[in-house]
């Protein structure tokens, strides 16, 4: 098990998250209702009733109760009693225009070398149709070996959603393109990419309007082909025809 470091931090992570989540679904967090009114004042305390259609039965937190008509209030919201909040009340923003940044660990193994680091960059920008289901496109920078010169840099197209309407949503994703691979070493006289793509689930860790954490555990598949000169005295090449395959690990901001 020495050999594979990644494996006991994929694990790790989905353990620790999970707890998280149980966690942070079962806190009990009790809220106060705020009215701001047109005179300026503030008044915190809990809405008790209403008489008639308009008239505010309001308890203040001081133990005072009083009566406010619906015409003197500008504003009225909730806000969390107590301490500070591990995470603010849900206002994900369910439609509308997202971008993404992701960076991506990658793990994958051959014949003689148990362990093969590498890493990819993730952007997007998209638009988020429902909170279950969003369209993007983006690019996607990944090199599969940190010792190696095969790079790949893809153009994709993604669907995206999240599952619930919480503080901490699972959420999937499944990427589809195209890689191109390109020429930045003097014994690879030619690369050429393939198809690409790769499925992902995830939590967002974080509801609000602004930056929120994602992070995710996922698979990516490229093809791409690599054309060696091997000797410099008869010109022999070599041809590469390789099948990527790579558990992923990502963490990202979603904006």
């Amino acid at each position: 098990m020495k050999h594979y470091p990644i494996y006991r931090l994929l694990i790790g992570t989905v353990f620790s998250l999970n707890v998280l989540v149980l966690w942070s679904q079962n806190v009990q967090v009790n809220y106060l209702d705020v009215l701001d009114l047109k005179n300026g004042s503030r008044l915190t305390g809990t809405i008790t009733g209403l008489e008639g259609d308009s008239v505010y039965v309001f308890k203040l937190v001081t133990g005072a109760t009083l009566y406010i008509h619906s015409r003197t209030v500008k504003r009225m919201y909730q806000k969390a009693q107590g301490g500070p909040q591990l995470f603010k009340s849900y206002n994900f923003r369910e439609k509308g225009w997202f971008g993404l940044v992701q960076l991506e660990f990658m793990d994958g193994q051959d014949v003689s070398n148990p362990l093969i680091p590498g890493f990819g960059l993730n952007m997007q920008w998209g638009y988020r149709l429902h909170r279950l289901y969003g369209i993007s496109g983006g690019a996607r920078y990944s090199q599969f070996n940190l010792q190696s010169v095969e790079k790949i840099l893809a153009g994709y197209a993604e669907i995206r959603g999240y599952l619930l309407e919480r503080q901490v949503s699972p959420y999937y994703a499944v990427a589809a393109g195209y890689g191109w691979s390109y020429v930045r070493s003097g014994n690879l006289l030619d690369a050429s990419g393939g198809f690409y793509w790769s499925p992902q689930i995830g939590l967002r860790l974080g509801a609000f309007r602004n930056t929120v954490a994602t992070i995710g555990l996922g698979y990516q598949f490229q093809r791409a082909t690599f054309n060696y000169n091997i000797s410099q005295w008869d010109r022999r090449t070599l041809e590469k025809r390789i099948e990527f395959r790579r558990l992923t690990l990502s963490t990202g901001l979603l904006f």
